[in-house]
């Protein structure tokens, strides 16, 4: 999904650089059907897009919020009753949550704008 992402960048630059010379003010929908030929042109793109640029950032820092809580979880464990290994184990712990929740509000935020661009089409 990420590579269909690059690919419609990679095709709209320079249409964009040769749109923006010329004056053309509908250039999205023009191209969408070009670059994503499920799509309808508008607004959805642009949510659709926007989503899976979200997708792409939020789901690896999430799996990697995931992995710090295991490893904070075993270090308190491995600490076995040392105060500053239970304070590192619980620093971990809350700064991946912390990011665990970044995560879920960057997706929350697209949702919610993409609302507004294109109520229609969110699922």
């Amino acid at each position: 999904m990420f590579y269909r992402f690059l690919f419609a960048f990679g095709l709209l630059i320079p249409k964009i650089v040769a749109a923006a010379e010329s004056g053309y003010k509908n250039l999205l929908d023009e191209y969408s059907a070009e670059i994503f030929p499920d799509y309808t042109p508008g607004p959805a793109l642009v949510m659709d897009l926007a989503m899976m640029a979200g997708n792409f950032f939020a789901i690896p820092i999430a799996g990697i919020a995931v992995v710090a809580i295991l490893y904070g979880a075993i270090r308190i464990i491995a600490s076995a009753g040392n105060d500053q290994g239970k304070e590192e184990g619980k620093k971990i712990i809350i700064t991946a949550i912390i990011g665990l929740l970044l995560a879920i509000a960057a997706e929350a935020i697209i949702l919610w704008v993409a609302a507004f661009v294109s109520p229609d089409a969110i699922v």
